[in-house]
Formats: C-alpha cells, structure tokens, sequence
C-alpha cells in the first residue's frame, strides 16, 4: 500500500502498450504531503525516487529527468513517458479513448462521448482516477489543476493537442514506427510527441530514430529559427535504454546495465559524479560518490523484525509484501548506518488481496528519534489525514483532508 516513482533510465518501453505501462495515480497523483523523504509514498508502500539528471545550458535549457517507479508491473527505469500516446477507438460504441503520460509518469485517461473528436476530457470513471488528487503538484491553482486539461484533434494533420493549464500545449503525431493495430472490435494507433509550446512561447522539439527511440531534443525560440540548447541520445544495437547523451554545452552522462537483466546499475556524469544503483526487480539501494548509501528493505518475508517488533504477514496475497519496510543511511562521523524510517502498515481487513479491495487503513512511520507521523487514507487511496506524535508527550497535532469522490479537494 505505497507509493512508488523513481527516475532511473531503463527500459524506456517499446510504448504505452497499455494499462500495465502506466503508473498508478495513487502513487504519482497523491497529496504531496503523504510523501516520506520524497522516495516513499505512506499510502501504497511504495518506493519511488525523482530527479534530474542533467541540466544542459542555454536560453531555454533542457532538463533530462530519470523516472523509476515500484507502482508499475515492471517496475523499468524511464525517461520522458510524456513521449507517447495511445488511441484506442472502439467501433461498436463509436468512442475515443487516449491515453496519454504526463511529465511525472503518469497515466491520464481522456475520453470522448461519440464520435467527436475535436476535444477529449479527463475520464470521469472512478476506477481511472484512483488516489487521484487535484493538490498533487503541491499547490493548488488553474495552472496546476490537472483537470483544466484537454485534448483536442485535429483532422487535416492528424495531430493531437493537448492543452495544459499553464498555457502549454504537447503537440502528438502518428508514429511511423507503429502505426496501426487492430484488435476487433477496437483500432489502435500510437502517437509521438512531435513538439511542445512552452508557457513562455518557446519551442522543445524530439526527433527520434527508426525505432521510435528519442534521438535529440532541441529548443528554439517561437518561431523554430533559432535553438538555444541540444541534447544527442545513443544507443547500443536495438536496446531501448540510452547509452549516453550528450549536451550542447559539453556536458554528458552515460549509463550503464547489467548484460542479463538490463537494469541500470551505474550512472557517471562529465563531472566525475557516479551513482551506483543495486536493482534485482526492485530497488535494493542507492549509492553516490562521497555522499553515502541510501538502503531500502521490503516485507517479503512470511515474518518480518521491525524496529524490535514481529510482523507477520497474512499469506502470499498480503498488500503489505514488497512494500517498504525501512530506510537506512549512514549518520555520525564514523557513517554507521542508522534506521532513518519505519514503516508499519495496518488495513482494515488485516491484510487484503489488493491495493485497490483492502479499504480504509493508516500507516505509521517512525524517525530515529521514535517520532510517529501516522497517515491515514480512505478506499480510494486518497490521504485523508495526518497525526503527529512525539515519544515523550503523545499527539501534537493532527489534521485532515476532504476530498470529492473525484478527487477534487473540498
């Protein structure tokens, strides 16, 4: 019952080939304030992590972010996820629908009511919207309100717009890599991000190869005349995952995988800077050159010790298996490795199948010090209130959120 995103560059994905490619909104789309050391997501037990990982200079930079997420079947390293959408047309009901990634990695569903096609909106339907909150982004306002967002098509050049409330607009067009699919009674087609209008005016292009993988991005001014920053993707043979990319202003990063698995396991910057990641399926720990290691431990055991208690997990099904269980990091002079964070889970059913059947719970989280913070989240995955106790005088405080079932703060 976590949350889970990291940034790590792995398997950038053949494409959206459907749900099992997205990232659930429990986890990305979430009250911000449920978050744990900005890798844990108190509500789905998920580890997850964030960042940009390079910064390549100019009048209009570009950021190249590294996403990796625990909340996806794969729970693959990418880059970019925004790159693609998908548009699945039923031709017995005569209805659109697209799905179409968001910055983070998150999977947004817009639908038409018929067969019109000239503006799509976010799917009302409950089970798409899951743990979806409007604050997500930290601040609620018009341009950060993911529901002022819409797609819109137009004919004559088969692209797809889609309109963001800050005034950006993501500009899609047919792959030429794959095209068309017909599953009866449903027809498929795959889009690319061709370009995306920036709230200031300006331009941020991608250019991809023969097999749909990102080649270069490049900035430009409103009209495209002029660019201002450049970023050179290579591969190795067919992998999906960068080997390397280059910036215009001389900066660089290169990745490294394991031969069998295909799992990022070394990152090393033009600075020097190497971060090492140790991944078997999921996310083991994390270490970066004289800064430490961060390690994570799971419940993946029948019974697990955590900070001095047993906790026996129900059977094989339980939602709280491979959610995290601890943060450790090294403190102190000497760096001995301390646990920064507990985690204890507590569902009302004890332990359910699934994230989305076992209901209402709370989780406490511990810091070294022995100070529990205690989340609490209803059956839709949403945080609905915060506890804070201190060891030595008990509750300090609490407060709470109300949501709409759409995900809409009251």
């Amino acid at each position: 019952m976590f949350k889970t995103s990291v940034f790590f560059l792995a398997c950038f994905g053949a494409f959206l080939a459907g749900s099992e490619e997205s990232f659930n909104s429990q986890h990305l789309e979430g009250e911000p304030h449920a978050n744990i050391s900005n890798c844990v997501n108190s509500v789905t037990g998920k580890f997850h992590i964030s960042q940009i990982d390079l910064q390549i200079a100019g009048r209009e930079p570009i950021l190249v972010p590294r996403f990796y997420s625990e909340a996806k079947y794969d729970s693959s390293i990418t880059i970019f996820p925004h790159t693609k959408l998908k548009e699945t047309f039923n031709t017995k009901k005569g209805k659109y629908r697209i799905e179409a990634c968001e910055p983070n990695g998150t999977m947004l569903h817009y639908r038409s009511t018929n067969y019109d096609r000239t503006r799509f909106r976010l799917s009302s339907k409950l089970n798409d919207f899951s743990g979806f909150t409007n604050t997500s982004k930290g601040r609620l306002s018009g341009q950060t309100n993911i529901r002022n967002r819409y797609l819109s098509y137009n004919f004559a050049s088969k692209v797809y717009t889609l309109h963001r409330g800050d005034g950006g607009k993501f500009h899609y067009i047919r792959s030429k890599v794959y095209g068309k699919k017909i599953i009866h009674p449903t027809k498929i087609y795959q889009y690319v991000l061709d370009y995306e209008k920036l709230p200031n005016g300006n331009r941020r292009c991608f250019r991809y190869d023969s097999y749909d993988r990102i080649a270069k991005i490049f900035t430009t001014d409103p009209t495209g005349k002029y660019t201002y920053a450049t970023a050179n993707f290579s591969y190795d043979a067919e992998k999906r995952s960068p080997k390397r990319i280059n910036g215009s202003d001389g900066q660089y990063i290169e990745y490294q995988y394991d031969d069998n698995t295909n799992h990022l396991t070394k990152i090393r910057w033009s600075s020097g800077k190497i971060e090492k990641i140790n991944i078997s399926g999921l996310i083991k720990s994390l270490s970066f050159s004289g800064k430490g290691e961060l390690e994570v431990s799971r419940y993946s055991n029948d019974t697990e010790e955590v900070g001095h208690q047993k906790i026996k997990l129900k059977n094989h099904y339980d939602s709280r298996r491979n959610c995290v269980k601890s943060l450790q990091a090294p403190a102190g002079e000497n760096g001995t490795k301390i646990d920064t964070h507990l985690f204890f889970y507590h569902l009302d059913n004890g332990g359910g199948k699934s994230f989305n059947e076992h209901g209402r719970g709370f989780t406490d989280v511990y810091d070294a010090e022995n100070n529990c913070v205690r989340y609490i989240y209803d059956d839709t995955g949403r945080h609905t209130g915060t506890s804070y106790y201190s060891k030595s005088t008990g509750l300090i405080y609490k407060e709470n959120f109300f949501w709409k079932r759409n995900g809409d703060l009251r």
